[in-house]
């Protein structure tokens, strides 16, 4: 087959011009302008073997340039976004006389403004470079962050932890292999693992039951934390928990992502919405922790095995309608495929 030399510099070269990257959606029908349609064509020269190298070395560029500033984000958002907790132990609650009703709202109405503007962040990210999006979203929230320290009254920590949502949405647009890692044994051991599980379902190309598996490792974590108060067992359990519901958490975003293939604004927002109801567990989750329910937290464990509990439910019932899906393809339903959005005829959705 023939091949061009130049194209690796032409993809790598490209302008941020309008005509070369703005493409309208008519339907599930991309129609690319001329500059697009010359990258296209002279990519389509490529072997198949020499397609997969390029790209296997535009994914590595990418990785090394755009993963470690992202984990940064990430991590500064994961410890924000728990820097009250972390204030409870330091005395804050005393200092500023909340009881435990007001505490745990301080702490839930962070994520009212968060699931507000999920969805809108994500559509709007679709639209809007994420070099300049991100990192103007990231001063805002490091001014009003920051605003925290000038607050002395419920009121006052009320009002700034809810628009601190707001400014926060944007630092989890869905990103489907990225986790965090905390100064702390769970956390660290969680993130390893994390890692080495979402490596491998993303390897062996499943999603279903390397996500039950870890929904049932988050059960016996929390059958653990609620049985005992021994510290190495409750070590222990942490780390059970924390690695078994993020790696089912990542791999369950990345199955959503890989389920709507096209158009990016309608994934985008699927993504979105999946994460705005799992994150209405935040909001209520605050309240499951009153101080009279110290140190076991018989409700908060009960509350949070059931949703596992549902979100196995969950996960299987989806792997019976995707699969229901893949047949309808296999026989060449033509509505099937068009659901899809996308001209592959040999696409199958990963179960």
């Amino acid at each position: 087959m023939a091949t061009n030399k130049d194209a690796p510099t032409q993809l790598s070269d490209l302008k941020d011009d309008k005509a070369s990257v703005t493409s309208q959606a008519v339907g599930t029908t991309f129609v690319l302008s001329a500059h697009e349609q010359h990258v296209r064509d002279e990519y389509a020269k490529f072997s198949p073997e020499e397609a997969r190298a390029i790209e296997k070395r535009l994914k590595l560029k990418l990785d090394l340039r755009l993963f470690p500033t992202l984990m940064i984000m990430y991590i500064l958002n994961y410890i924000d976004r728990n820097a009250l907790p972390i204030a409870k132990i330091a005395g804050i609650q005393q200092e500023l006389g909340l009881s435990s009703t007001e505490y745990s709202t301080c702490l839930s109405i962070l994520f009212v403004g968060y699931l507000l503007t999920q969805v809108p962040s994500n559509l709007f990210l679709s639209q809007v470079p994420p070099s300049i999006y991100l990192p103007s979203a990231m001063a805002v929230w490091g001014v009003v962050s920051g605003c925290t320290a000038l607050a002395h009254s419920y009121g006052g920590l009320v009002a700034v932890r809810f628009v601190l949502g707001f400014c926060e949405a944007p630092f989890f647009p869905g990103a489907r292999k990225i986790t965090y890692a905390l100064l702390s044994v769970p956390y660290l051991t969680g993130f390893c693992i994390v890692l080495l599980t979402c490596w491998y379902a993303d390897r062996i190309q499943k999603r279903t039951w390397p996500i039950v598996i870890n929904l049932a490792v988050c059960i016996v974590g929390l059958a653990i934390m609620g049985g005992t108060l021994a510290v190495p067992a409750r070590i222990i359990a942490s780390i059970l928990m924390i690695s078994g519901i993020t790696s089912a958490s990542n791999m369950n975003l990345a199955w959503i992502g890989s389920s709507i293939p096209a158009p990016a604004p309608k994934r985008a927002a699927s993504i979105a919405c999946v994460n705005m109801v799992g994150n209405v567990g935040n909001v209520i989750g605050g309240y499951l922790f009153p101080d009279s329910q110290a140190q076991r937290y018989p409700m908060a464990i009960g509350v949070e095995g059931g949703a596992a509990i549902l979100a196995i439910g969950g996960v299987v019932f989806f792997r019976w309608y995707l699969k229901k899906q893949n047949e309808k393809l296999a026989s060449g339903e033509e509505d099937a495929h068009k659901a899809v959005g996308i001209s592959d005829r040999d696409f199958r959705y990963v179960i």
